[in-house]
Formats: structure tokens, C-alpha cells, sequence
């Protein structure tokens, strides 16, 4: 089967067969990486809305030596081969430790925060293989959680993966985080990024700081049956 001209040359360039987000002594392991990514709602718009289309975003992830930057293409800022991230989809990842910083803006929240966690799991493998854009995946899942399940490339090998999660066996081609799905559509090798500078503006909490903040906000928002939905940098009240 023809794979795709991108995962070609990805391959070629990948082929000491070292994890990307790997320590690492080797030029590769220390080169740059671009993972784009459709961002989608899983909850589709209104049938006959003109804004349809306009709901998915470009996600990127960017993998320099050991550390892991993602943000929305609109938000990604570079200057002088120096990323900028920003907006609520931020997220700077140690991939060394599994430790992660993300940004989240949500005024009704009282933003800006600064979150951090670690979302370095142990994976397992399971028997289920595709096909998906003419590469060969197979469907992962962590070993002591139920979620996320996630599709990867059997021949792409990237430890880093979308919303901060690390320790991956292979490249996320497909999975679905909060109210979002995360798919692949290309792969950039030496985009010219030598570093990342991540901002400091934000209140500084961990996750499980921030859902209680989110639980003291919105709760009454939610006494009347409704349902909250978190992730991908948004929050949606589902009555």
C-alpha cells in the first residue's frame, strides 16, 4: 500500500528507530518535529449552520529535543526561530518527566490560569489494527485507565501526543479528548524552531485545583440536569 509523501520522508528521517521525545544522545532525537492535527467538536453544529466548517482548528505539536509545545496554528507565534504559544490550547510538556503546563483564558473562570499536571501514562497494546490514511495503526489504551483510547502509527515513533500525553508507543493518528477529536493530517520535519518560550502570565494551580474551580463556578449552572464537558482548552454546559 502507497503511504503518504509526508510520512515518507518522516520515515526516512526517522530511522534510527529512536522515539522522538526520547532522551537521547543523537542529532535526531534532538531535532525538530511538527504533528498537525485537525481539531474537532464532537458535537457536530446545528444541520444547515454556515459556520459548520469553521468549527475545526488546526492543532499543532511541536517536538524540539525534550520538550513538547502545542497550540492552535492560529495562536502559534514565531520569532527569530523561537516559538511563542499561546491562547487556551497552550501546553508545554518535559517529556523527560511527563510534567505539563498548560494555559487556560476562560474569563468566566477567572483567567488566565497556569495548570500543571503529568499525563505520563503506561500503555498497553491491543489487537485492534486499521488502515487510516494509508498508514498501519494500532489502538492503544492506558493500562490502569479506561481513557483515552487512542489510534497510533505502527511506523511513525513519537512519545508525545496531543493535550500533554506522553510515554506513547508511536504518533497519535486519531483519538478523542474532552468534547474534541484529534486527527492527523501531516507531518513537518526541520520547521526552523530552535526553541520554545512558554508564558508565565497566569495563576499557577494543579489540575485538580483547577476542576475545583470550575466545580465552584459552574456548579449552579448545572443543578438543573445539565452535564459539563472539559477539555481541548474549553468548557461546554450541555443541558
Amino acid at each position: 500500500m502507497k503511504r503518504p509523501l509526508y510520512l515518507l520522508v518522516t520515515l526516512l528521517l526517522i530511522a534510527s528507530g529512536t522515539l522522538y521525545g526520547q532522551k537521547d544522545s543523537s542529532a535526531k532525537a534532538r531535532g525538530a518535529l511538527v504533528l498537525t492535527y485537525v481539531k474537532r467538536p464532537v458535537l457536530p453544529p446545528t444541520e444547515g449552520d454556515p459556520t459548520a466548517e469553521a468549527a475545526d482548528e488546526l492543532y499543532l505539536l511541536y517536538i524540539i529535543g525534550n520538550q513538547a509545545a502545542a497550540t492552535l496554528q492560529r495562536d502559534a507565534v514565531v520569532r527569530d526561530s523561537i516559538l511563542y504559544p499561546s491562547g487556551s490550547d497552550a501546553c508545554l510538556t518535559d517529556l523527560s518527566t511527563g510534567s505539563y503546563m498548560r494555559r487556560d483564558e476562560s474569563t468566566i473562570l477567572g483567567g488566565p490560569y497556569l495548570i500543571t499536571g503529568c499525563r505520563k501514562y503506561k500503555w498497553d497494546l491491543t489487537d485492534e489494527t486499521k488502515v487510516i490514511g494509508g498508514m498501519h495503526c494500532s489502538k492503544v489504551r492506558p493500562t490502569d485507565r479506561e481513557k483515552p483510547v487512542l489510534w497510533i502509527a505502527d511506523d511513525l515513533p513519537v512519545s508525545a501526543g496531543p493535550v500533554g500525553l506522553t510515554g506513547l508507543p508511536g504518533a497519535v493518528v486519531s483519538m478523542r479528548w474532552g468534547d474534541h477529536t484529534y486527527s492527523l493530517r501531516g507531518v513537518t520535519t526541520d520547521p526552523g524552531i530552535s526553541g520554545i518560550a512558554f508564558t508565565k502570565e497566569g495563576k499557577p494551580c494543579t489540575e485538580e485545583q483547577y476542576e475545583a474551580i470550575v466545580d465552584e463556578i459552574l456548579g449552579p449552572l448545572l443543578e438543573n440536569g445539565g452535564s459539563m464537558e472539559i477539555g481541548g482548552g474549553t468548557i461546554r454546559i450541555v443541558q
